[in-house]
């Protein structure tokens, strides 16, 4: 080659870090290492050495592959690995927590398990690796190569075995549970990387089933506005808060299957296809790697703002198996915070706080709640848990008729005989996103004293055939739940009742002490009221918190206190204003009124004072209004012509 470019520089630098100490003895000129290049963003691809017809193959496997980059490795680890597993190992466990899979030829490479960034060649006994980064692929390799390095030595005295049947011995301790399917389950709402968490799972436990959801028809739902009548939809159905969904599978196209689609990418389209005409033709799916489109056996469902700890199905999936009386296990979660300003501050060390209080909470003896994300789910105690929807006769496993249909799966899972167990092993390795905007935050709450009421009590509607109390509340009251969990329930979910009642018991106490209606003596003035609260929330509260955390050594004694005082101006005031807010959700539940929400904003937005301001008059004019009219009406009530006339 006359003329190098950057993309020569490149492929010489990385042959040279790669390959350039290589003292493996070249017995078949068939065989040879190398590194292959994308040079654009179609499927040209540029290979070192060059003219070297030995690597067409391999250049012709990357394209079918796709990879930024990817290097073929012949080395005397890699010869050394592969001869020491048996005939039919379909991978290598090359430590306790990375599991390398093995083709066997050089043709296989397109259908490889792409996260894994790995693979053996058998025939060849060479060893294939690849990134979508360049600048990862050298610390990968690097990688590999220590991993390689330590398996064979620790093998020199005696062959190990790779298969996963025949390391059971070996791995005991840690690979209990490598015969196990995993599911990942995430809505994508906004575009998240999640590579990292992808490998790790690749590499621990193997082929991953399932895939990326976009919505997924099973464990997340899009907060959107309701299907009208003569468009397919359902107008009564989910018209508070969701749709019908069809199935909405993300998983990745690999380069090369669009021109040649396999016979089973062929079958996936014609599954779309079929579950586009029967939705109606409101949704149309798209999906990819069909191969992998499957339920495993567990199941992580998350949110799509969380990041994952990458070391977490193993553990989860040995416990699952271990217990078979689990069907949840549900990771306390810490935050992540993406703006860092007062605000999310604020509802971050609020979120904190209340996952602490649930831990220490499921520590002395509470039952765990299920909160619908960062938990690993038993599938077969989900289909065992299936309910007959009264509306349509179908068999579901989620409820689309509830805001809060994590709960109701917690319910129906514990009356079958599962448990919910609250993991805080990973230390807040688990992190999910908060609210950005207060508009958000009022959302939030808004949905879940809807979803309480919901719950609780049937619309006015429906009282006179259903009666006032939902069949949800009578089978959770008679059911055999502990009864601590029982009370600990029901103060939690009429804490939204208290919240929302305190703006109109306030008024009416304002009037009835003012006009000096005659009242019992047993009566409780307003003042009294806020002392107490004032004495348990901020006061006994912040103690308690204070003492907690500086006996878990999280953090000093004074330094804890400081910063709990400091957040109780922003609660007073957040907490305070929210009584109208929550009134309207449960009074629009209770009159059947329409109420829609908007999916959260994960990203933070640029803004100004003339943006901001039409944003909260259209948000809070019913409230401004209110208040308004309230103080205006104690001006009027004050004066002496209108007390003393």
């Amino acid at each position: 080659m006359d003329d190098y470019d950057a993309y020569d520089a490149i492929l010489h630098h990385l042959f040279k870090l790669t390959q350039g100490d290589a003292w493996f003895k070249p017995a078949q000129d068939s065989i040879a290492g190398g590194v292959c290049l994308r040079v654009d963003r179609g499927i040209h691809f540029r290979v070192f050495p060059y003219e070297n017809f030995a690597l067409v193959p391999f250049e012709q496997a990357v394209r079918g592959l796709n990879p930024v980059v990817a290097i073929k490795l012949r080395s005397a680890a890699v010869h050394s690995a592969l001869g020491n597993v048996e005939d039919d190992a379909t991978a290598i466990h090359i430590d306790g927590n990375t599991r390398i899979q093995i083709l066997e030829t050089m043709l296989a490479l397109p259908m490889a398990d792409k996260e894994q960034c790995a693979a053996f060649i058998r025939d060849e006994r060479v060893m294939i690796i690849w990134s979508d980064d360049l600048d990862s692929i050298i610390p990968i390799f690097q990688d590999f190569e220590a991993k390689l390095i330590k398996l064979v030595y620790s093998s020199r005295a005696s062959t190990l075995l790779a298969t996963p049947a025949a390391s059971a011995s070996i791995l005991a301790a840690d690979d209990t549970a490598s015969n196990v399917n995993l599911t990942t389950e995430k809505p994508e709402q906004a575009e998240v990387n999640k590579k990292a968490e992808q490998a790790m799972k690749e590499r621990q436990e193997g082929r991953k089933k399932g895939g990326r959801s976009k919505f997924s028809r099973w464990f997340s739902w899009k907060l959107e506005e309701p299907s009208k009548e003569g468009e397919g939809g359902d107008p009564e159905k989910g018209e508070v808060k969701k749709q019908k969904r069809s199935i909405r599978l993300f998983a990745p196209i690999y380069g090369g299957m669009g021109a040649a689609l396999s016979t089973a990418e062929r079958a996936l389209e014609m599954a779309l296809e079929e579950v586009f005409e029967e939705s109606g033709k409101n949704h149309k799916g798209w999906g990819g790697n069909a191969r992998s489109l499957r339920i495993g056996e567990l199941i992580l469902i998350c949110d799509a703002d969380t990041i994952v700890p990458e070391d977490c199905f193993r553990d989860a999936a040995r416990a699952l198996v271990e217990c078979p009386e689990v069907a949840i296990i549900q990771h306390e979660s810490d935050v992540m915070q993406v703006s860092f300003d007062f605000f999310e501050n604020g509802i971050a060390r609020f979120t904190r706080r209340i996952n602490r209080a649930i831990s220490m909470a499921c520590a002395n003896g509470e039952v765990a709640p299920f909160v619908g994300h960062n938990a690993f789910l038993r599938w077969s105690a989900i289909q065992d848990a299936a309910f007959i929807d009264e509306a349509d006769g179908k068999k579901k496993m989620w409820s689309e008729s509830n805001v809060s249909e994590d709960f109701d799966m917690a319910l129906r899972l514990q009356l079958r005989g599962y448990i919910i167990r609250w993991s805080s092993y990973s230390q807040g390795g688990f992190k999910e996103g908060v609210s950005l905007t207060v508009d958000d935050e009022l959302n939030r709450w808004q949905k879940y004293s809807y979803g309480c009421n919901e719950l609780l009590f049937n619309p006015l509607i429906q009282w006179w055939r259903k009666g006032p109390l939902t069949k949800h509340l009578r089978i959770f009251i008679w059911s055999d739940a502990p009864v601590h969990y029982k009370i600990s329930m029901m103060a939690y979910m009429f804490s939204y009742y208290g919240i929302a009642a305190s703006a109109m018991l306030s008024l009416l106490n304002y009037l009835i002490l003012g006009f000096e209606l005659d009242i019992d003596g047993c009566y409780i003035h307003s003042f009294e009221i806020f002392l107490a609260c004032t004495v348990v929330f901020p006061g006994a509260g912040n103690v308690a918190f204070t003492l907690l955390e500086y006996r878990l050594g999280q953090r000093g004694l004074i330094e804890a206190a400081i910063e709990n005082l400091t957040w109780v101006p922003f609660f007073f005031f957040f907490f305070g204003g929210l009584s109208v807010h929550l009134s309207t959700a449960l009074l629009a539940h209770v009159f059947s009124y329409n109420i829609t929400w908007g999916a959260t904003k994960k990203e933070v937005e640029r803004s100004n004072f003339f943006i901001e301001v039409p944003k909260i008059w259209k948000r809070f004019w019913m409230v401004l209004c209110l208040c308004t009219a309230i103080a205006a009406g104690m001006v009027v009530l004050s004066l002496e012509s209108v007390v003393d006339p």
